[in-house]
């Protein structure tokens, strides 16, 4: 079964009106992450990551806040990727066939 990583992620400017503002005593560091903690299916939770990026703005320092978490891929999304992975192969040998065309034409003369 594939595994398909999923993510929250959310851009925290300090002071500004985007989304939220950085939490700034213990608590509401805590409860802040907890909440996004409480996003994520029980049953992948084990699995769960957290990852803080600075995040440069024009006046502000902020941070890229990335939840993400495995879980099994829905049949609509293997469906999805199947047709994909089909597509690509037959569009790898429709180039390998027009370069083997072009090869064999360059050097049968």
């Amino acid at each position: 079964m594939t595994k398909k990583p999923t993510f929250i992620r959310e851009y925290i400017v300090n002071g500004s009106e985007v989304n939220y503002c950085i939490p700034s005593t213990p608590e509401q560091f805590m409860e802040y992450f907890q909440g996004y903690f409480e996003d994520v299916p029980k049953q992948f939770r084990v699995d769960t990551r957290i990852t803080l990026e600075a995040a440069p703005d024009y006046d502000s320092a902020g941070l890229y806040l990335t939840v993400s978490y495995l879980r099994p891929e829905t049949d609509t999304e293997r469906k999805g990727r199947l047709y994909r992975d089909a597509d690509a192969v037959q569009a790898r040998e429709k180039h390998e066939r027009s370069e083997l065309k072009r090869l064999k034409e360059k050097y049968d003369d």
